[in-house]
């Protein structure tokens, strides 16, 4: 491979880096750097101005202007609340039921307006996934190809290389390497918040401590719903089965730093 183009921007609490085996305009990566920023604050109910601030600050039967992006966003996260069997759940302070979501809320794309019915707290983990697919998208918008996109525990490549893909371990300092072909790739670790302990799974009379879990499919947020899911899990063969029903390639890290592969 010719010597890769890489872009480095400021995303969230880290950085994102773009490899492409062409140059990216500069106009398009300032551009990438103008959607990140912009989606970041509108996304974020920290900042005062922001969509998600005033949906969950406002008042009771009162429509409030959001970006497009926002009501966006904010779709998705009720299509996949509405979705998945998992405990994923946007809605804080109350607990929504999912047959009454229409009791809640009203969307109005024809005036950008979002009205409650019923007082809630919108509170989503998938801030960092929608940035993503949006970059993603931008970049295929402008004919860009053959590109690796990484960040911490996320991954994507498109286009006809196959990527030397890999996520940094810091606790044991080690790398997961791994080969990336137009597809996304999430990581996790499925062990307790303090790392004390890893989640364990089993295949009958072989039990397992599992450390950390790549999972490789076509939708980067679909891997974050899964995730929530798999976590789920204690016997081999319900990975086996999970991998089957859901179109991801699962690869298991164990505490022995065997690699399982799916």
């Amino acid at each position: 491979m010719n010597r890769l183009h890489t872009y480095h921007f400021p995303f969230l609490s880290g950085e994102l880096k773009i490899e492409a085996v062409n140059s990216i305009p500069q106009d398009i990566a300032k551009g990438i750097s103008d959607l990140i920023i912009v989606l970041k604050n509108d996304l974020n109910d920290k900042y005062l101005n922001s969509s998600s601030y005033k949906l969950n600050n406002s008042s009771i039967e009162l429509p409030v202007i959001v970006s497009p992006e926002f009501i966006e966003f904010f779709e998705m996260n009720v299509e996949y609340f509405i979705a998945t069997r998992s405990d994923f759940s946007p809605f804080k302070n109350p607990v929504i039921d999912k047959s009454n979501l229409g009791d809640y809320f009203i969307i109005d794309k024809s005036t950008d307006t979002i009205t409650k019915i019923k007082d809630f707290k919108f509170d989503s983990p998938l801030q960092k996934f929608y940035l993503i697919q949006k970059i993603v998208d931008e970049l295929n918008r402008n004919n860009i190809k053959n590109y690796y996109l990484k960040y911490v525990d996320v991954a994507a490549s498109f286009g006809n290389v196959r990527w030397n893909a890999s996520f940094e371990i810091l606790e044991d300092e080690h790398t997961l390497d791994f080969k990336l072909h137009n597809s996304y790739a999430y990581f996790f670790a499925p062990i307790s918040s303090e790392r004390q302990a890893s989640s364990k799974f089993a295949n009958i009379d072989k039990e397992i401590n599992a450390e950390y879990i790549i999972l490789i499919g076509a939708n980067l947020t679909d891997l974050k719903i899964l995730s929530l899911e798999i976590a789920n899990l204690s016997w081999l063969h319900q990975y086996k089965q999970f991998k089957s029903e859901n179109n991801i390639h699962i690869i298991i890290y164990t505490a022995n730093k065997d690699i399982i592969n799916l």
